[in-house]
């Protein structure tokens, strides 16, 4: 998870540090520090074993129709108001439940977005719990695919 910029670098660590471990569970263990947490919350994205992929590359593959499963982890009502093309709407606390919909795409590219990456984390340690190995997160979420003006928007 991403957080804001905050004066006092050591509570940004340790509160990412704790995020971590309940996230992602064993990867503490097996020999993430501090230290590590913190330059991956400084990259694009924090998420153990998630791919970033930039707005033009996404675009690119849904023109070409290589975009395998797009999947917006956003409520309904976020999905309504606007959503990217082909994008289907899982929310993340109702992935678990939803599974089988997408367990055809575990060995696919599945883009994952939401609208700032909170919940992004959330449904990686769960498609990652569930055999899912490719999993790609949308740079600036949905959030900055509409900030960048050029970009489809379904609504």
């Amino acid at each position: 998870m991403i957080y804001p910029e905050k004066p006092d670098v050591p509570i940004r660590v340790k509160r990412l540090s704790r995020d971590a471990i309940r996230i992602f569970g064993k990867t503490i263990r097996r020999g993430f520090t501090n230290a590590r947490l913190f330059s991956l919350s400084r990259s694009n994205t924090c998420f153990i074993g998630v791919t970033t992929i930039s707005q033009t590359e996404l675009m690119q593959r849904i023109e070409a129709d290589h975009a395998h499963l797009i999947l917006d982890v956003r409520n309904p009502k976020e999905y309504k108001i606007g959503h990217i093309p082909g994008a289907i709407n899982i929310p993340h606390d109702r992935l678990d439940s939803r599974l089988i919909e997408i367990v055809s795409h575990s060995n696919r590219d599945v883009v994952l977005y939401c609208g700032s990456g909170v919940r992004v984390g959330i449904a990686a340690n769960i498609l990652q719990s569930a055999g899912f190995s490719k999993l790609l997160h949308l740079e600036g979420d949905m959030n900055g695919w509409v900030r960048n003006g050029s970009l489809p928007v379904v609504r």
